[in-house]
C-alpha cells in the first residue's frame, strides 16, 4: 500500500491548526485564521483576485516559514485532488501534486509573481 501524499498534507494542516502560528499575524493576510485562508484560497472563483494575493503573500511568508507553504499546497491540493479523483492511478495524482509544488517553487526562485496570477484557477 502506498501513502496517500493528499492525507498527509491535511493531517499536518490539521496539526499545524492546533498551534499559534506567529506568521499568521502578517497584516498582509487580513487577521484571516488558517482555515479562512485555505477556505478563500479554494473560493477562488467567488473572488480571485483575494485568492491571488493570499497565495502571493503566502509564497512569500514561505521563504522563511516552511508552514506557511504546507497551508498553501494544502490550500491549492484540495481541488486538484478533487478534480483528478477517479480517472487517474495514485501515481498520478501524487505526481501531480509533485508538479503543484514545483510551480511554487519555482516562481519562488525566481521571483516571477506574476506566474503565481490565478494560480488556484489553474490547478
Amino acid at each position: 500500500m502506498y501513502a496517500d501524499p493528499y492525507l498527509e498534507l491535511s493531517r499536518r494542516c490539521d496539526r499545524l491548526g492546533r498551534r499559534r502560528l506567529p506568521w499568521l499575524d502578517d497584516p498582509r493576510l487580513g487577521g484571516l485564521a488558517m482555515d479562512e485562508l485555505v477556505s478563500t484560497i479554494r473560493g477562488y472563483r467567488s473572488d480571485v483576485g483575494q485568492s491571488d494575493v493570499l497565495i502571493r503573500t503566502l509564497t512569500d511568508i514561505g521563504a522563511a516559514e516552511t508552514d506557511a507553504m504546507t497551508v498553501l499546497i494544502h490550500a491549492l491540493a484540495g481541488p486538484l485532488r478533487s478534480k483528478l479523483r477517479r480517472s487517474v492511478t495514485d501515481e498520478y495524482r501524487a505526481s501531480a501534486l509533485g508538479d503543484l509544488t514545483l510551480v511554487i517553487f519555482d516562481s519562488m526562485a525566481n521571483g516571477e509573481p506574476p506566474r503565481q496570477d490565478h494560480l488556484a484557477r489553474r490547478y
